[in-house]
């Protein structure tokens, strides 16, 4: 916080950030989805995401999420398919959910939705 609150180049960046639904995959390399629960409500069901992402799968660009940001895959699709169907995927275990208690708090598992969407889900050992 110190090193923002001095930064007045990051302080306007932060301010005059644009909407998602203002983004387009033109003038960008790639795009990615950071962790934390907050995609599982804000982004799984977003159509400017969805619209997004499948934009960028469709240009040939690179799209990554990390921990709970390939909840944003939900209801992305290509060609009529679900997006992850048949591919390599990975994102925050059903055990780390248990681990944290909220299984039943979440709106799904990201773990189970990958899976159920006919992903090939992969995890490594737990580190720790």
């Amino acid at each position: 916080m110190e090193r923002f609150k001095k930064d007045p180049a990051a302080q306007k960046a932060l301010a005059t950030t644009i909407k998602l639904g203002d983004v387009k995959a033109d003038g960008f390399d790639a795009i990615f989805y950071p962790g934390g629960h907050g995609p599982l409500w804000d982004l799984a069901d977003d159509k400017n995401s969805i619209a997004l992402i499948e934009s960028f799968y469709n240009a040939g660009k690179p799209i990554a999420a990390v921990c709970h940001g390939p909840a944003v895959l939900n209801k992305v699709t290509y060609q009529g398919q679900p997006i992850v169907k048949g591919k390599r995927v990975t994102g925050f275990a059903n055990s780390e959910e248990e681990a944290v208690q909220l299984t039943d708090v979440v709106p799904f598992l990201v773990e189970g939705e990958l899976k159920r969407l006919g992903g090939r889900y992969e995890k490594g050992r737990r580190l720790g």
